[in-house]
């Protein structure tokens, strides 16, 4: 059976993949940081659809090392070998240059590259022969847009982390 870890996948397009690959027969790796009532109702959706057992949420915050590594940690003893690693947990800040404070630009930076990257070491002896690691970019990292300044940032660091990388390891996307 094939595994998968996917990153801030409570909601939107991490949620979405997440019960795309149950539905394909993965076992999932769910996270989030903060949002306990969106996990209770992801748990709630999950046994309803009866892909309780082949799947765990973990709550872990990734806007800092000492959460990807709770993570790692935290996960099953069944996920030690992944097939997918997907890179989805992102935050943003929205606000004027003027406004903006390194803790800001620290914050949105950590969470959508340095932490990231450094997941992506630490999952990397698990990575299966085969198995794919996926960045999650946006729009905002290939056409920049005046107002989320670090947001867009960060997500250009992102396509450079997933390009640059891909050349040495296919595994990257």
């Amino acid at each position: 059976m094939k595994t998968a870890l996917i990153t801030g996948s409570t909601r939107g397009i991490g949620w979405a993949l997440g019960l795309e690959l149950l539905s394909r027969g993965c076992e999932v790796v769910f996270n989030y940081a903060k949002d306990e009532d969106g996990a209770l109702q992801l748990r709630a959706e999950l046994e309803g659809l009866g892909y309780g057992a082949r799947c765990q949420i973990i709550r872990a915050g990734l806007s800092s090392l000492a959460g990807a590594h709770s993570l790692v940690e935290e996960m099953n003893p069944r996920f030690k070998r992944l097939d997918y690693l997907v890179l989805n947990a992102g935050t943003t800040w929205r606000g004027s240059l003027a406004d903006l404070k390194i803790q800001d630009w620290e914050q949105v930076m950590n969470t959508n590259v340095t932490v990231p990257l450094f997941l992506t070491q630490m999952c990397a002896p698990r990575m299966a022969q085969g198995g794919c690691i996926l960045f999650i970019g946006s729009i905002l990292g290939q056409y920049p847009h005046a107002l989320p300044i670090p947001y867009g940032t960060s997500k250009a660091a992102v396509y450079y982390l997933a390009e640059g990388e891909a050349g040495r390891d296919p595994r990257l996307h």
